[in-house]
């Protein structure tokens, strides 16, 4: 049979409504409290109890401090919400200006009923513009754990946000830790 030979697709970048730029990062490992991360082929290893925000106010719910205790293990009880539109998480922190920041996150969340539910994590350059760096979408009934792992020029504030698809069917969330690292 012969083989027909197409030739090379030429790369296609794809255009979004407003471009993050200066986000970038790739995991490698996480062990512990330790974070192995590689920013721009510069491997960095890094522990979440040293993290710049260990200790800092909560700008969501400051009696909530575990999400900036430095333990990737604790976390408070669940936080719910009805609401159709989005709402502030358990956890926010603003570092106060922008700079370049490496941030790592764990969060558990779920659906109380099977209602779809969404939650997603934001970073601000000014407290006012929001934009999100990661999204997830469940209706599992038991806790979904989701991590994530930026490093931004660019944003000086980061929080969690979430809602329900359906009024009759709370969601719930809940953060383990939002560390950020002054890079």
């Amino acid at each position: 049979m012969p083989v027909r030979m197409a030739p090379p697709v030429p790369e296609v970048r794809l255009k979004f409504a407003r471009e993050i730029p200066s986000v970038l990062t790739y995991t490698l490992d996480v062990s512990g409290n330790l974070l192995t991360v590689e920013i721009h082929r510069m491997r960095y290893v890094l522990d979440v109890a040293n993290a710049d925000s260990v200790g800092m106010q909560n700008m969501n719910y400051p009696d909530r401090a575990y999400a900036f205790d430095g333990d990737l293990s604790t976390t408070g009880s669940f936080l719910t919400t009805t609401s159709t539109t989005f709402v502030p998480g358990d956890a926010g922190i603003d570092m106060g200006r922008v700079d370049g920041y490496l941030v790592y996150f764990k969060v558990g969340y779920y659906s109380q009923v099977g209602w779809d539910i969404y939650v997603a994590f934001e970073a601000s350059p000014d407290l006012a513009n929001w934009y999100v760096l990661w999204s997830a979408t469940t209706d599992i009934t038991t806790e979904q754990i989701g991590t994530g792992t930026f490093y931004t020029t660019i944003f000086r504030a980061f929080r969690f946000v979430f809602r329900t698809g359906n009024a009759s069917g709370p969601a719930a969330m809940r953060t383990y830790e939002i560390a950020v690292f002054r890079i």
